[in-house]
């Protein structure tokens, strides 16, 4: 049952991730996004936290590592933003109100704001407004990821533990399907970076993904 439920959260995962980048309104730039923005801030922790700090024992680039990968909602929000084609200024406003937050509700904000902010510069054409778009654009950033914020975790995490524990109890089994999913998402414009990033991976499970982006970015 551990491992059946773990396919199907990961299937769920899969489903969601790819509706949006086939189906939603410029959903394959959005995920274009999210990806640039896990490299920006997940694959630079990785190197200097992990790598340069703890390996290598440099505490000031582990620090830094440690402060970039915080930072995931404030780039999520931005480059997804602009991959959208949201004016520059309302793109980092927008990135300032979810610099709390991690890269998933940054994304969700960005992409619901994107078409609300489009919406009302049609309405409001005035250089009168240019200050209110800017205000606005980072209160509301702000309440959508502090609304959105606690289910996304929950989900997030339970289906992280779930992976974990199913990993753990067939290891060989999951190691199939995890790796085919990851290889599946390493191939598509959905970002393997930011999927295991945000499910928290790590053991086994963020093993099994590393080798599966590893071989599979050859057939890439």
């Amino acid at each position: 049952m551990s491992v059946l439920t773990g396919i199907l959260y990961l299937s769920i995962v899969l489903f969601f991730f790819s509706l949006i980048t086939f189906k939603a309104p410029k959903g394959e730039a959005a995920m274009k996004g999210i990806a640039e923005a896990a490299i920006a801030t997940f694959l630079v922790e990785a190197i200097l936290k992990y790598v340069m700090g703890d390996i290598f024992g440099i505490a000031a680039l582990g620090h830094i590592g440690s402060m970039v990968g915080s930072l995931s909602g404030l780039a999520a929000a931005i480059l997804v933003s602009l991959f959208l084609g949201t004016d520059l200024i309302c793109s980092v406003a927008i990135g300032l109100g979810a610099i709390e937050f991690s890269i998933l509700p940054g994304f969700v904000s960005a992409y619901l704001l994107h078409f609300v902010i489009d919406y009302l510069k049609k309405k409001f054409k005035s250089s009168a407004f240019a200050m209110f778009f800017v205000i606005f654009s980072v209160i509301a950033s702000y309440g959508l990821c502090l609304l959105i914020n606690p289910a996304v975790s929950f989900i997030i995490k339970e289906i992280g533990t779930t992976v974990l524990a199913a990993t753990n109890e067939s290891p060989v089994v999951m190691g199939f399907i995890l790796g085919g999913f990851i290889n599946v998402i390493s191939t598509s414009p959905l970002s393997s970076m930011a999927l295991t990033a945000m499910l928290d991976l790590r053991g086994i499970p963020m093993g099994i993904a590393n080798v599966a982006c590893f071989a599979g970015s050859f057939a890439n």
